[in-house]
C-alpha cells in the first residue's frame, strides 16, 4: 500500500523536479540496515517504475556518524541513490575545526562521504548535496555572534564547493521554525535565519549577497597553497578568464573553538564586535602573494579597494573574515582540501 501511494505521488508531482528526497534525518531514529531495506529500496524501485528519469536522494542525514554511515554503505545504500543528501552537523564549531575527534565536526563528516565514494569509484557517478548547511546566531553565549556566523557562511560554502559538493542549501532564510515564524532569542532553533523573523537582514544576508555577486557562474578550481594549513584560499574561475580567490585565516579562533576552561583565558575579551558589520578578528596574518598588476580586494560587506604589487608581490592581511581577491598570479592549487 505504501509503495502504491508513493507511485501515485511521484506520478502527480514529477513535473516539479527530477530530484526526489523522501524523509528527513531518519538516521536519528532508524538503524541504517532497516532504513535501506524498508524505506530506501522500495522508494528506489517505485521511482524506477513510474519516474525512471528521476533522481533518488536519501533522506538527509543529520550528521554523518561513522557507525551509521558504515552500516548504510554495507547494506547497499549507495546502490539506491543518485544523489546523497547530508546535513554535516558541527554547530557551534567553525567548519575548519578538527582536533582528532571523529564526532559532530564538519571536516571528518564531509571527508567520510567523499572518501567513501572515491574508494568505491563512485565519485563521478554520485552527486553530493548538502541540504542543510548552517551557522545559527542565537545571542546565547554558547553560540557564535551574527558577524562570525556571516564569516562561517562564506567559509562553509567555499569549502563545500572545493570538496566537490554539487548543491548547497543554506538552512535557513528566515528566523523561526516551520510552525512558528516568530522571534525567540533563547532557543537556538529559532535563530538559523539570515534575516530576522520580520525580514530585516542580518550580516549573514549581506554576506550571502556579496558571495553570490562574486562567485555566481564561477567554477571552483580547488584549494590554494598559502604556505600553512590554517591559511585558506579557494580559487574560482569565471569562464576562461578571471580568477576570484576567497582567502581567510583560521589561526585566530572563535571562543567556541577553544577549550572552555579555564575561563581566565577570556579575561578582558568580548565575544561580540561593537557593530555587526565590524569584523571581530584582532590577529591578522600577513601574506605576500604573486600579482603582475593591480589587485582588487573586496571584504565580506562588499567594500572594495585597489592594491598595487611591489616587485611582483602584493601584501594581504588575512583574518577569519573571508576576502575576495581578483588579480592574483599563479599559485599551487589542489583538489584536495584536507
Amino acid at each position: 500500500a505504501l509503495r502504491r501511494k508513493l507511485a501515485a505521488a511521484l506520478t502527480h508531482f514529477r513535473f516539479l523536479t527530477r530530484y526526489v528526497e523522501l524523509g528527513n534525518e531518519y538516521n536519528f531514529t532508524t538503524k541504517a540496515g532497516d532504513y535501506v531495506r524498508l524505506v530506501l529500496r522500495p522508494q528506489h524501485e517505485a521511482m524506477r517504475e513510474v519516474f525512471p528519469e528521476g533522481k533518488v536522494m536519501n533522506a538527509g542525514l543529520g550528521g554523518v556518524a561513522s557507525d551509521w554511515w558504515r552500516e548504510f554503505v554495507d547494506a547497499g545504500g549507495l546502490e539506491y541513490v543518485d544523489a546523497l543528501s547530508v546535513h554535516p552537523g558541527h554547530f557551534p564549531r567553525a567548519p575548519e575545526f578538527w582536533e582528532g575527534w571523529d564526532g559532530w565536526v564538519f571536516r571528518p563528516q564531509m571527508l567520510r562521504v567523499f572518501e567513501t565514494l572515491a574508494a568505491r569509484g563512485l565519485d563521478a557517478q554520485k552527486e553530493v548535496w548538502v541540504t542543510e548547511a548552517y551557522a545559527p546566531s542565537s545571542p546565547h553565549l554558547s553560540c557564535v555572534d551574527m558577524r562570525t556566523a556571516a564569516d562561517y557562511l562564506v567559509r562553509e560554502y567555499c569549502l563545500l564547493l572545493a570538496l566537490g559538493t554539487r548543491v548547497v542549501e543554506w538552512y535557513q532564510f528566515r528566523d523561526g521554525t516551520w510552525f512558528s515564524a516568530a522571534p525567540r532569542p533563547d532557543d537556538v532553533e529559532y535563530n538559523f535565519g539570515i534575516v530576522y523573523a520580520d525580514f530585516n537582514p542580518k550580516p549573514q544576508n549581506v554576506a550571502y549577497g556579496g558571495m553570490t555577486e562574486q562567485l555566481e557562474g564561477a567554477a571552483c578550481i580547488g584549494r590554494l597553497d598559502l604556505g600553512a594549513d590554517d591559511l585558506y584560499g579557494v580559487r574560482f574561475r569565471h569562464g576562461e578568464g578571471e580568477f576570484v580567490d576567497v582567502l581567510w585565516s583560521y589561526r585566530e579562533r572563535h571562543e567556541c573553538d577553544l577549550a572552555w576552561w579555564p575561563p581566565e583565558q577570556f579575561a578582558g575579551k568580548h565575544r561580540m564586535p561593537s557593530e555587526p558589520w565590524v569584523e571581530r578578528w584582532k590577529a591578522p596574518v600577513e601574506v605576500s602573494l604573486p600579482a603582475s598588476g593591480g589587485v582588487t580586494v573586496t571584504d565580506l560587506m562588499g567594500n572594495s579597494r585597489r592594491l598595487q604589487p611591489i616587485r611582483g608581490q602584493v601584501r594581504l592581511r588575512l583574518t577569519g573574515s573571508p576576502i575576495y581577491v581578483r588579480g592574483l598570479g599563479a599559485l599551487p592549487v589542489s583538489r584536495k582540501v584536507w
